[in-house]
């Protein structure tokens, strides 16, 4: 019985993707979105269909990593901490 791929190897490949998912390894819309690509049994295509996720999700990295920045600084700020480190001011001894 295959999931998505009507091949018993590339499904399995395919649920090994799924399986990342609940350590935020995959996401399950990128995981169909490229299954939906592949169109027929043809290993160049898987190949190179994945790889294109792969490329495309490596590029988005770095923005991804500062909006997660920016939402973590606003939740943060919400919750009455800030993300600066604290500061201290050291008190002069009156003589």
């Amino acid at each position: 019985m295959t999931l998505a791929l009507r091949d018993d190897l590339f499904d399995a490949q395919f649920v090994r993707a799924l399986a990342y998912t609940g350590q935020g390894g995959a996401d399950i819309g990128e995981c169909f979105g490229t299954d939906a690509r592949i169109t027929k049994t043809d290993a160049d295509l898987w190949h190179d269909e994945w790889l294109a996720t792969a490329q495309r999700v490596e590029r988005q990295a770095p923005s991804a990593k500062r909006t997660r920045a920016r939402l973590e600084a606003i939740a943060s700020a919400r919750a009455g901490r800030t993300s600066a480190p604290p500061t201290t001011t050291a008190r002069r001894a009156s003589s």
